[in-house]
């Protein structure tokens, strides 16, 4: 639902694969919204590996650990300036897949 209005839908979405490898750290896009409005989050480590994880925070804060195979789907205000950063745990390369909905 769009912030502040009684309509449902999102204006558009950006999609993508990222391939980590350990010791570096990813910004996710956060280029595509612009406005301070509802944006949704999904994330899925593709790891085939349950022992992998990837660490997510947000402005240094930590929001958790996906680990192969697990997904996840969050609020988020792409334009707040707090990107989401995502490190991996393992040397061997793991595919992150995401997709921001937004306004």
């Amino acid at each position: 639902m769009k912030a502040g209005t009684t309509a449902d839908g999102l204006d558009g979405m950006e999609y993508g694969y990222l391939d980590l490898v350990t010791g570096d750290e990813f910004d996710l896009v956060g280029a595509t919204p612009t406005a301070s409005k509802a944006s949704k989050l999904y994330l899925k480590n593709h790891s085939t590996d349950e022992t992998y994880f990837i660490a997510i925070t947000q402005n240094s804060q930590a929001i958790g650990k996906l680990y192969g195979g697990d997904w996840m789907f969050i609020p988020w205000c792409a334009a707040s300036g707090k990107d989401i950063e995502f490190t991996p745990s393992d040397a061997t390369e793991t595919t992150l897949e995401y997709c921001v909905f937004y306004e």
